[in-house]
């Protein structure tokens, strides 16, 4: 029997659900643990050794400490082959960690600018400060 793996995760979270959905897709046995960021329980002792940058997600397998959401998704998506989550050519590998540094380092930053200043439920949760430089920044 596989053991069940464990997600960190917080709400209204990008990465968790990025995390979470790598899980699912791959019909991984886990279990979804809800970090409250508002009430700082990503900056504990307990959670920091899951993941000593104090943000959502983390995971565990066991163990096996991780954390970003898609070091996690690859985690998975390798420990499950039969997922087919990622391919087995060098080459599609390859084009799936192309995508995978596009979205971390130029979709999230623009999309997150835009999801936070338009988001009614972003804005109810978290009731950030209108940023106008910031939306306009993520729409270009």
């Amino acid at each position: 029997m596989l053991r069940l793996m464990d997600l960190y995760c917080g709400r209204m979270s990008g990465n968790s659900s990025r995390a979470a959905f790598a899980l699912r897709e791959a019909n991984a046995g886990h279990r979804v643990h809800v970090v409250d960021t508002r009430k700082g329980e990503n900056r504990t002792p307990d959670y920091l050794a899951l993941n000593p940058m104090g943000k959502v997600p983390a995971f565990a397998d066991g163990a096996f400490r991780l954390w970003e959401s898609n070091a996690i998704g690859w985690y998975v998506a390798e420990k499950r082959p039969a997922s087919r989550l990622i391919p087995d050519s060098l080459e599609g590998r390859a084009s799936v960690h192309r995508w995978l540094l596009f979205q971390t380092g130029h979709l999230t930053p623009a999309c997150v600018n835009v999801f936070r200043n338009t988001n009614e439920r972003v804005k109810e949760y978290w009731n950030p400060p209108a940023d106008p430089k910031a939306l306009e920044a993520g729409r270009k």
